[in-house]
């Protein structure tokens, strides 16, 4: 099965009946309704990230090994694509650990990592989480410790929430991930 169909069929699974927009594509995943608020305490809907390409991952900010890895290819690919004013590309980092991951503690990570105002950190609660790790297919389980054990991967959408490809959060993903940032 295509990547897109997976998403489909997942957000079928979980979403209920009736949260789907009318102005949105079928396997979008700003389809996921549910309040997130950003590293300002803002409120946001994920349809508010619409409009432009973003490079999504989920980490945990408490991570001190592969997720500081992530943000920094990150910003390798937030390099590579250019656009200094945010125009028409936007990156994303959605907490795995809500409970832990204020708004005020995404503020510090965001300080910590030097990210711009291209950048919007994410965090909700534990089923709105689930919800979007289980669309995007991210793997991820969180221990008695704290500790989060999860996929390593970088999500391109579209303008409208589809997944455009997913790319590894190491190295080799930078340029592949670049590529699809480029706005059509």
């Amino acid at each position: 099965m295509k990547c897109s169909a997976l998403i489909t069929l997942g957000l079928a699974l979980i979403l209920p009946l009736g949260v789907f927009a009318d102005q949105l594509p079928g396997d979008s995943v700003y389809q996921l309704s549910g309040t997130w608020h950003n590293q300002a305490s803002d409120p946001m809907d994920l349809t508010d990230l619409q409009g432009k390409r973003q490079l999504l991952a989920m980490v945990y900010t408490d991570c001190e090994h592969t997720c500081p890895v992530i943000v920094s290819n990150m910003k390798k690919v937030q390099k590579k694509v250019g656009d200094s004013a945010c125009n028409n590309t936007g990156y994303v980092l959605v907490s795995f650990t809500p409970d832990t991951d204020t708004p005020e503690k995404l503020a510090k990570f965001a300080d910590k990592y030097d990210l711009d105002q291209c950048w919007t950190l994410l965090s909700s609660n534990d089923h709105q989480v689930r919800q979007l790790a289980m669309a995007l297919a991210i793997k991820y389980s969180v221990s008695d410790s704290g500790y989060v054990s999860h996929s390593n991967l970088m999500s391109v959408l579209d303008e409208h929430g589809r997944l455009l490809g997913q790319f590894s959060g190491m190295e080799k993903g930078v340029e592949p991930a670049a590529e699809k940032m480029q706005p059509e």
